[in-house]
C-alpha cells in the first residue's frame, strides 16, 4: 500500500523533499497547493496575507526532486470559495497558464484535485493526459451523488464521514469498477 502526502513548508527549517525522501518508498503521490490559488489548505510560506516569492520558490524546487524520485504530483484547486470567479473565463485562463508555467519547469502535475466541476472540464479539455480527481470536500456519499459528475472525473475522494462504513465504501468501490473509475480514500494521521 502507497500513500499520498500533503505538502507542507516545516516550521524548523527543514525542507519537505528531505522528509519525502525518507518515505519515498512509502508515497505514491505528494498534493499541493499554489501559492494565490484557493486550494482548501494553509498558504504557503510563513507570512500572512501576502504572496510569499521565496515560498514559491521552495515549493517549485521541493516538487522537482519529489518527482526525481518518481513520486506523482497532485495539484489541488479544491477549494470551495470562487464565488462568481466559479465558472469564469479568467478561472479558466488562470489556471491553464499555471499548468502550462508547471509544464515549462517539468512539473506538470500528473493528477488535478478539485472540487469545481467547472475546472474538471476545462481540464479535461486543454490538458487530458492529467487524471481529475474528485476532492474530499465535494462531499460525494453515495453512487447516485456521483453518477452526477461521472465524465468529469477519474478518480473519486468518497465523503470522510462514510470512510468507515465499510458497506458504502464496497459499494463505491463496485461502482467506480463498473464505471472504470479510481476510489480513493482520504484518511487524517495527527502527529
Amino acid at each position: 500500500m502507497k500513500f499520498a502526502l500533503g505538502y507542507q513548508q516545516p516550521e524548523n527549517g527543514e525542507s519537505f523533499a528531505d522528509i519525502v525522501t525518507d518515505y519515498r518508498d512509502s508515497l505514491a503521490e505528494v498534493f499541493f497547493p499554489w501559492g494565490g490559488a484557493p486550494s482548501g489548505r494553509v498558504a504557503l510560506g510563513r507570512g500572512k496575507g501576502s504572496f510569499d516569492f521565496g515560498a514559491q520558490m521552495e515549493l517549485e524546487n521541493d516538487l522537482r526532486r519529489i518527482r526525481g524520485f518518481g513520486i506523482k504530483l497532485d495539484l489541488l484547486f479544491n477549494a470551495n470559495c470562487y464565488g462568481n470567479h466559479a465558472i469564469s473565463r479568467s478561472l479558466e485562463h488562470e489556471t491553464n497558464a499555471l499548468l502550462e508555467y508547471l509544464d515549462s519547469l517539468g512539473l506538470l502535475p500528473e493528477i488535478v484535485t478539485t472540487t469545481s466541476p467547472f475546472l474538471a472540464m476545462s481540464i479535461r479539455k486543454h490538458a487530458p493526459k492529467i487524471e481529475i480527481r474528485a476532492s474530499v470536500n465535494m462531499r460525494l456519499d453515495s453512487t447516485s451523488a456521483m453518477s452526477y459528475v461521472v465524465d468529469l472525473f477519474d478518480s473519486f475522494y468518497i465523503r470522510r464521514d462514510i470512510q468507515r462504513d465499510l458497506t458504502a465504501v464496497r459499494e463505491v468501490k463496485t461502482w467506480c469498477d463498473n464505471h472504470n473509475k479510481k476510489r480513493e480514500l482520504n484518511l487524517q494521521v495527527q502527529p
